[in-house]
């Protein structure tokens, strides 16, 4: 499993699940002009927002961050 997060614990996919839910909840607080114009950019964004957490380095460093 690809680690997102040390403390607490998280899943690279759970992550990424939460920040669609919590940009989404955003979104929806603008108008119909900036939802249009951003919707179609906001999921590639959250997508791919932490892909360098997939490294095998940072998978290294997550594991043990304090050392």
């Amino acid at each position: 499993m690809i680690q997102s997060h040390a403390n607490p614990y998280k899943s690279l996919k759970q992550h990424v699940e939460e920040v669609g839910i919590a940009s989404n909840a955003i979104l929806e607080k603008h108008s119909i002009s900036v939802k249009t114009f951003i919707a179609e950019y906001i999921e590639y964004v959250v997508k791919f927002h932490d892909l360098g957490k997939a490294i095998p380095e940072f998978q290294k460093y997550i594991k043990n961050p304090e050392k």
